[in-house]
């Protein structure tokens, strides 16, 4: 095989290789055609629609999708448009006992039938309008987890089969009991896949983030599962280890080190104030008590043993309780999912980090890159969510976790130098960002290239 073996025009793929055409405007076009039509797509969480009426939009390219809960509890998802003039019906999200056009006051119920067409005679003998013809289009709709997804597809993939086998490995973790905190939607300069490529490998780690050397060994290992993706560290050392490529020799108080893992992670992924990110502040709280009840020379083994027990009590006390996960799931679970094409699961037992990038209009080098932080909760006393928007997020980095700031940082400069003559494509590490090559393979077949 050649290095720029060509197929209909395009560079190959390989396990080793994503040519730069991936990001190129020809490219955003085939993916504007081909994948985002007929792939399912994380549109919201199940906790956005908490009652009848409620609704939310998701917006792709051209395309915009009201997803509501009816009056009956259903969840639906309808084309956000006026069949009459084209009219966008709603934007952002809310709570309705109709879908009403502010054209000319067409009026639709929350299962998507048309319900008031002024002037009905002036159609009289024309066809396709009655009998359900002007009832809104819909958009199929799939959940897993406490996540809704849709497809624009007229026959779709079945969602089970899409989102095979992601759940067999991550239904322990119950994400549909866990509930957000915070989101955060951003603009970026930058082409989608470029913007969720950081957070589909580890590799970056050591060299982007620093700062965690001193307590996690991050050497990686990446794989693939059907179209979705996930990477962990199996033969790392146990988190509270120093990064071996520090050269510094482990701790005989493994204590300090541990704690201040889970207390770093907690700020740096979920924030000074919310610390609910890939380890949450409550956990964080939590782990302190080992520096106190356990002895100086406990084993790493024994510190996390006890940090989980104590995370789990204090989770427990709060009525949010805790995951059932077996020794054979904990080794299966990696640290990072991906789930095709564009959303990324970063998790402990006790927060998750949601991440989801798609185009802006039909740009190539702009996307819209949304962050959330899920915490299990109380069902009887769920967190208020936060949500925020950034046109500049360079104007608001004190409202961003420090570590995605240190990312946002690669992926705008990344876009920059991807213009670059010499650049012909990037040299992905078949070992550590193998979930690079998934999403771009799984791309190619998307499109038939």
């Amino acid at each position: 095989m050649g290095f720029y073996e060509l197929i209909d025009g395009l560079p190959a793929v390989r396990d080793d290789f994503v040519p730069k055409e991936h990001y190129g405007k020809e490219f955003a076009r085939l993916e504007a055609e081909y994948v985002w039509p007929a792939t399912w797509q994380m549109a919201c969480r199940e906790e956005d629609l908490p009652n009848a009426g409620s609704y939310i939009t998701y917006d792709i390219l051209g395309d915009s999708i009201v997803v509501l809960r009816d009056k009956a509890g259903t969840i639906r998802a309808f084309h956000n448009v006026c069949p009459h003039r084209g009219n966008r019906l709603v934007s952002g999200a809310g709570r309705l006992t109709k879908l009403h056009c502010s054209f000319h006051g067409w009026e639709w119920d929350t299962a998507g039938a048309n319900i008031f067409l002024k002037d009905p005679e002036d159609w009289k003998g024309c066809s396709g309008m009655f009998d359900g013809d002007m009832d809104l289009q819909t958009v199929h709709v799939g959940s897993w987890g406490g996540f809704i997804y849709v497809n624009m597809s007229d026959e779709p993939e079945p969602f089970s089969q899409f989102i095979d086998p992601v759940p067999t490995y991550l239904d322990c973790l119950e994400f549909q009991k866990m509930r957000t905190k915070w989101h955060k939607q951003i603009m970026l300069p930058a082409n989608w896949k470029v913007a969720l490529e950081p957070f589909l490998e580890s590799y970056h780690i050591y060299t982007t983030h620093h700062q965690t050397a001193g307590f996690l060994d991050e050497a990686s290992v990446s794989t693939t599962h059907g179209r979705h993706g996930k990477h962990g560290y199996p033969n790392a050392a146990l988190l509270g280890t120093p990064s071996p490529r520090t050269g510094k020799p482990s701790p005989k108080d493994f204590r300090q080190n541990y704690v201040t893992a889970i207390q770093e992670l907690a700020k740096q992924t979920g924030g000074d104030v919310d610390r609910v990110g890939s380890a949450s502040g409550r956990s964080a709280d939590a782990v302190g008590r080992i520096l106190t009840e356990l002895p100086p020379d406990a084993s790493l083994i024994d510190i996390h043993i006890a940090g989980l027990r104590f995370m789990r009590e204090a989770a427990e006390a709060e009525g949010a309780g805790w995951p059932e996960v077996s020794d054979e799931q904990a080794a299966g679970l990696g640290v990072d999912w991906n789930i095709f094409p564009n959303m990324v699961l970063v998790f402990s037992l006790d927060s998750t980090l949601v991440f989801r990038s798609r185009p802006d209009g039909k740009r190539n080098d702009r996307c819209i890159f949304d962050m959330w932080g899920l915490i299990r909760c109380n069902p009887e006393n769920p967190p208020a969510p936060t949500s925020e928007f950034f046109e500049d997020w360079r104007e608001n980095i004190d409202k961003i976790p420090s570590l995605l700031v240190q990312d946002l940082r690669n992926i705008e400069k990344v876009q920059a130098g991807m213009a670059s003559r010499s650049f012909a494509g990037s040299r992905i590490s078949p070992v550590q960002e193998r979930q690079i090559f998934n999403l771009h393979k799984n791309l190619r077949e998307y499109i038939g290239k």
